[in-house]
């Protein structure tokens, strides 16, 4: 059915990155990602729904060659907020799908809400003896979440497809 592939978002994606050697001995690293990505652009699709995403993280890395055998790598990754929501119009409605390819009204799943914080701090240390190389570090990973998932609030109604698809019925140039 013509219309169900229409672009229909806003995307924003931006990486920044910045590299610097001091010396012969250290390398440092950073890396900003912001992505903010939207569906919520007319004409809505039959399927009626729009999503926003949002993420901002924030990556460095220091790398510190302590001797001929000895290197140490210190990085960390905070990602202050990452947000996904997925909504309908009709946030009661139902949910129908005519075979396997094409759905109407709201989706079973929405609406969903997800909002995200996640810090990463890792630190080690290569030792290179002879020709054995040893490795030895931490990390630290907290993650902070919150998610609200109303499923199947409308309910869902389904009509399978049988000898003749339904999709077919609904397309004038295949009807013979």
């Amino acid at each position: 059915i013509p219309g169900f592939s229409t672009p229909r978002g806003r995307y924003a994606n931006w990486v920044t990155r910045v590299d610097y050697m001091p010396n012969v001995r250290d390398s440092l690293t950073l890396r900003f990602s912001f992505m903010r990505e939207t569906d919520n652009v007319a004409p809505q699709p039959p399927t009626s729904n729009f999503f926003h995403q949002s993420d901002y993280t924030l990556t460095g890395s220091w790398t510190r060659v302590a001797s001929a055998h000895v290197v140490n790598l210190l990085r960390a990754q905070v990602v202050p907020l990452n947000s996904f929501a997925a909504h309908s119009p009709a946030p009661n409605g139902s949910e129908i799908d005519l075979g396997n390819q094409i759905q109407l009204g709201s989706p079973f799943g929405y609406p969903y809400d997800a909002r995200w914080k996640r810090l990463q701090f890792d630190d080690s240390v290569s030792w290179i003896v002879g020709t054995h190389i040893f490795k030895f570090g931490g990390s630290y990973r907290p993650d902070y979440y919150h998610v609200i998932s109303k499923i199947w609030v409308g309910g869902q109604w389904q009509f399978a497809d049988g000898a003749i698809s339904i999709a077919n019925l609904l397309d004038p140039t295949t009807a013979g």
